[in-house]
């Protein structure tokens, strides 16, 4: 910077401060990054902050008719007192006069200082935020005095302005449109106007009606910043503010709020000024007249028409700032700026490229949406080039979610979406190692990772708290995704493939293999999931869903190589994706990384397959047949069930993705549904439960009962498993009481549903189930669970991937709740969806699955049969390739990788500190009390022990089953029925192999030589766990229910991250290798009865059987 006084700094001097601004800006951080924390008191928001003990002040003012001398001043006020500790000031001469845009290099120098000399002579009272006079984001380069004081001095820091330079978005982002829009919203002390995301118009106190606006510094979110500054207001300015400008003020100092703006038209060189607070559209010169300034035009809009960027402002320019002589083949600007603000995240020296639009047109549902009760705001983008679509809810929570998703609706049954799941995962272009998924489990703090192949839908989504962390996963995922390797060995690994028994002894016999299709021969034995699949297929004729997207072994040999190749590069398009993304990392950065991920992809057409059923062919009754169920009584083994197509869970649904997606209509009639089904269905007072449970109809409900809108066209089951077949079919029984005691269990299935359906008609739910059944609605809406944003994503993938918008399925008050609510009050509303939906809908499914005790073994024979027709087409070179293939897999399969090409936290990124939960412990009437406070989206969570005095030592040993029994039993005037989900037992077919295997990997461990980078991957994986996010339930339950305090568990982790390979090994030999040498242990195995271990002496059998109950007897 010059040494004297330069009234008119260059443009090349201007240019060189907007790259520094941009260069620093980088290293913003808009997300709380506190040493103290903001929480939620009550359900009426009421904020404090916890840990927070100290808050500076910072301003800049000068003398009357001086531009040069000045007084830079520093307060440190105590919290909450907002009491003064601390004060510094200094007289500075500045260099440079107001510069619009840039007056963080005049002023910013001077507060660095002061901020150093208080961390230097007295650091334990520096604040831990700082109120700065001044913006920070809400600036034309979103870099203003408070962003760019945080960035260099490295401390928090809220922006408080009197006014703002306009910005963007055309007029709505001018002091006058604001000002005059601001006043309906601003109607009390308190209240705020979100004027961008990270800006907000407030209104300090009831006294003043002028708003303050206050805007994200550095480290801090908008929602704390404003919740901080409104509790830092006796006067309408913010306390550290106030203080700082008396502090620095001076005999005739002008206040900083008053500034005026410079502008040069650079054609004649004549400078003007014009008050900040008086610009609009209307008085703002063309672009030729602002500093520095450049004016760009994009050829890449399409049907969106094109629009001008002014760069030096950061915005769109509306027509009126337009220089005709510039740019007279512009048309229709105006009229654009009105329907669509971008959001622009890259731009070149000679076009800007708008790579994400935020939909604003009237009436459309991808506007930005602030869902209160949950405490989140949801954004919806298109991105241009492509046409991908990405959800981004913006929520002040550390465990950040990341999730890429195809529509993937099948058109067989040959598990070609499930297969292309796996397969995916097999190395990338980027990362060609096998499964970068498994491999980076060691490598990460990552509280989840995972993949699913839904019914029309496959997505991969993960979740951590770790930023660097974040970043990698994120880059392996979209790699793995749209640039897999999809070799046809990993095809025939994870799909299908004929192999030898013995892959190295050509004279075993040929069998089929492969992950995918060993894994679905399991599910389709299991009885329940194969009534669902039939159920689904029977309900969608001539749909996507009529078929298996897992895939059914006699279709998944059809499949071939190229068959996938040829779906992954149609379905794994980003035209076919769409991108969730979760919590408090900027959106900004996400968007600029999947653009660089797809943005050479071009746009291609989704597929949402054929998902509307044909009704003619109903109603229909389907019989089929079925295993034995092992859990069920011999003479009770059928299911059945009568499933009706409810509604189109988006009937507004159109191709164009600008267009209203659905009406709250579409998502309301969906929740009601869905809450009628809990009302009919749900626990043990329901009516169903009462008719078909209780007397003993049928065992338990079936595995599809219940309301699924999984599918576009969402369906109701109701169905039993564990039945007489003779109990099913239709007889009459118009006169059924089905409140008599005395009622016959041999009442039939079909005239028992029909009668509660007439009955619901009729009289409807109890008023006070319908009002407990909201209030648990709610409440599981709004319970912070510890993968609450996961949680969000499998809730609204199903709805998103068939057109409803997702904001619409978030908002649980207004679009549901209160609804339903009014609804019931003005009419029998559950009554009119039973007329509608049930009684009288033709498009209903009676499915029948009998037992048949050849099912196994007919089975069997089709897989055989079909073997038998592959390998009679062989030529002996076919059999050759497949033995030199299986070879070959096992070759890869051994092979050693290079896993240095996958990225990798390190032991070091391993946070030091654990995060503490500050409790506050009373003592009420002689009981201790714990109180943990912080926010719960309004619900209060409540926990008690009760001490057991003079309970005898021999009972003792009953207890947990005594509190496990206790919430199945009945009491003195009420009986449950029998548990139902029964226990279904996992069996290991070798056990006795996997006793010996673990024995051997006790000496293992002590004969290994292990590398750093073992032991820092074990590290990673054991603070997975340690790290992994908990519910808000749960903060403060282990020194509640184990007294183990933070400090213990602080010791604990440092232990953990100095453990060395000689620790590990000597943990082994004294808790593993001793005992196991003097067989002091014990070992105990439940499953079938297994030859091998009843003729081990070692072993002790004792044989359970399942009665004809369902229970157990002991032999």
């Amino acid at each position: 910077m010059s040494t004297v006084y330069d009234d008119n700094p260059s443009l090349a001097q201007r240019d060189a401060w907007a790259r520094e601004q941009s260069e620093l800006k980088l290293r913003l951080i808009e997300v709380d990054d506190l040493s103290f924390k903001r929480i939620t008191l009550d359900k009426d928001g009421m904020v404090e902050f916890e840990g927070l003990n100290f808050i500076g002040g910072v301003d800049v003012s000068f003398i009357e008719n001086n531009e040069q001398d000045a007084v830079a001043s520093l307060v440190v006020l105590k919290y909450p007192s907002l009491d003064v500790i601390y004060e510094d000031f200094r007289m500075v001469k500045l260099k440079l006069p107001y510069i619009a845009g840039f007056l963080a290099f005049r002023e910013v120098k001077p507060l660095v200082e002061l901020l150093s000399t208080l961390r230097q002579t007295n650091p334990t009272i520096y604040p831990q935020v700082i109120l700065v006079d001044g913006n920070g984001t809400l600036h034309p380069r979103r870099f203003g005095l408070a962003s760019h004081l945080g960035v260099l001095a490295n401390v928090p820091t809220v922006g408080v302005g009197k006014n703002f330079l306009h910005i963007d978005d055309g007029d709505k982002m001018s002091m006058s449109y604001v000002k005059s829009t601001v006043k309906e919203s601003l109607r009390k002390g308190g209240d705020s106007y979100l004027l961008r995301g990270d800006s907000g118009a407030v209104r300090s106190l009831e006294s003043t009606t002028n708003p303050i606006y206050v805007s994200i510094g550095h480290r801090i979110s908008l929602e704390t910043a404003v919740h901080l500054v409104l509790k830092c207001c006796r006067y309408r300015i913010p306390e550290p503010i106030r203080q700082a400008d008396s502090s620095s003020s001076v005999s005739g100092s002008a206040s900083s709020y008053n500034r005026n703006t410079i502008l040069i038209n650079q054609d004649s060189g004549k400078a003007f000024t014009e008050n900040i607070c008086n610009l609009t559209s209307g008085t703002l010169l063309s672009a030729s007249a602002l500093y520095s300034d450049s004016l760009y035009r994009s050829n890449s809009l399409g049907s969106l028409g094109d629009l001008v960027w002014n760069e030096s402002c950061s915005r769109l320019l509306s027509s009126d700032e337009i220089d005709q002589t510039l740019c007279s083949d512009i048309k229709e600007v105006e009229d654009v700026i009105e329907d669509v603000n971008l959001f622009v995240s890259r731009w070149d020296d000679e076009e800007f490229v708008i790579t994400f639009a935020i939909l604003l047109v009237e009436g459309s549902n991808y506007k930005t949406r602030r869902i209160p009760e949950l405490q989140l705001t949801a954004v919806r983008l298109v991105h241009e080039a492509t046409g991908a679509e990405h959800l981004h809810i913006a929520r002040e929570d550390d465990n950040n979610v990341f999730g890429v998703g195809f529509s993937t609706p099948p058109t067989d049954s040959s598990g070609t979406p499930h297969i292309l799941e796996h397969t995916t995962l097999c190395g990338s272009k980027k990362f060609p190692v096998r499964d970068p998924f498994f491999k980076m489990l060691n490598r990460s703090l990552a509280n989840f990772m995972n993949a699913f192949t839904a019914d029309d839908y496959t997505i991969y989504p993960f979740s951590t708290t770790h930023r660097l962390d974040y970043e990698n996963l994120r880059d392996v995922y979209m790699d793995s995704t749209f640039h897999p390797n999809l070799r046809e060995l990993d095809f025939r690994q994870e799909g299908w493939r004929l192999e030898h028994q013995v892959p190295q002894d050509r004279s075993t016999p040929l069998q089929f293999k492969g992950v995918v299709y060993n894994e679905m021969k399991g599910q389709m034995s299991d009885v329940g999931y194969l009534f669902c699949s039939q159920v689904q297929k029977h309900m969608f004729p001539g749909t996507s869903y009529e078929h298996n997207s897992g895939g059914e072994p006699r279709h998944i040999t059809d499949l071939t190589y190229e068959e996938l190749l040829r779906f992954h590069r149609f379905h794994y398009h980003p035209s076919n994706a769409k991108f969730y993304t979760y919590g408090n990392f900027p959106l900004e950065e996400h968007l600029t990384v999947i653009d660089d991920k797809i943005k050479g992809f071009g746009k291609s057409k989704p597929d949402k397959g054929v998902k509307s059923p044909n009704s003619s062919e109903f109603p229909k009754r389907v019989k089929i047949s079925g295993p034995l169920d092992p859990m069920n009584s011999p003479e009770k083994q059928t299911w059945f069930s009568i499933s009706y197509l409810a509604c189109d869970t988006n009937a507004s649904y159109h191709n164009n993705p600008y267009s209203v997606l659905t009406t709250s209509l579409d998502v309301f009639e969906s929740f009601a549904l869905r809450m009628f089904a809990y009302l009919l269905l749900d626990g043990h007072a329901s009516p169903m439960h009462k008719a078909l449970i209780d007397t003993n109809i049928g065992s338990g409900f079936s595995d599809n009962t219940g309301y699924d809108s999984s599918t576009k066209m969402s369906s109701l089951s109701i169905g039993l498993q564990g039945m007489r077949s003779q109990d099913i079919e239709l007889v009459s029984g118009s006169d059924l009481d089905l409140n008599d005691s005395k009622m016959e269990k041999s009442l039939n299935a079909e005239e028992t549903i029909k009668k509660v359906f007439e009955d619901v008609r009729k009289d409807g739910f109890d008023p006070r189930r319908i009002e407990a059944a909201l209030h648990q609605t709610e409440l599981g809406k709004k319970h912070k669970t510890a993968d609450f944003g996961l949680n969000l994503m499998h809730g609204l993938s199903s709805g998103w991937f068939n057109g409803i918008n997702p904001a619409d399925l978030l908002e649980i008050n207004k679009v549901n709740i209160e609804e339903l609510r009014e609804k019931i009050k003005s009419g029998p509303f559950f009554q009119s969806l039973v007329e509608k939906h049930f009684l009288n809908n033709p498009h209903t499914l009676t499915c029948i699955m009998e037992p048949d005790p050849n099912f196994t073994e007919i089975i069997n024979a089709e897989e055989s049969k079909r073997l038998e027709s592959r390998i009679s087409t062989m030529t002996p070179s076919d059999q050759e390739q497949v033995y030199v293939q299986s070879l070959e897999l096992l070759k890869k399969q051994e092979e050693k990788e290079d896993l240095s090409v996958l990225p990798t936290l390190k032991v070091e990124d391993i946070p030091l500190e654990m995060q503490r939960f500050p409790l506050h412990i009373d003592n009420i009437d002689g009981c201790e009390v714990q109180w943990r406070k912080t926010a719960t989206n309004g619900i209060t969570y409540f926990k008690a022990f009760d001490r057991i005095e003079g309970l005898p030592e021999d009972l003792r040993l009953y207890l947990p089953l005594f509190t496990q029994a206790l919430t199945s039993l009945g009491t003195k005037k009420k009986t449950m029925a029998e548990l139902e989900d029964e226990i279904r037992l996992y069996t290991d077919p070798k056990t006795l192999e996997t006793l010996e295997t673990y024995r051997q990997s006790i000496d293992w461990v002590l004969n290994r030589k292990f590398t750093q980078q073992e032991i820092d991957e074990a590290k990673l994986s054991i603070f997975q766990g340690i790290d992994a996010p908990i519910s808000v339930a749960q903060e403060g339950m282990i020194y509640f229910g184990d007294r183990i305090s933070d400090d213990l568990r602080q010791r604990r982790r440092e232990q953990l991250l100095n453990v060395t390979e000689e620790d590990v090994k000597s943990a082994a030999s004294a808790y593993l290798k001793q005992h196991e040498a003097t067989k002091d242990y014990s070992v105990a195995i439940i499953g079938e009865e297994n030859e091998e271990i009843e003729k081990n002496d070692e072993y002790s059998v004792y044989r359970l059987k399942i009665d004809g109950n369902g229970g157990e007897e002991e032999d």
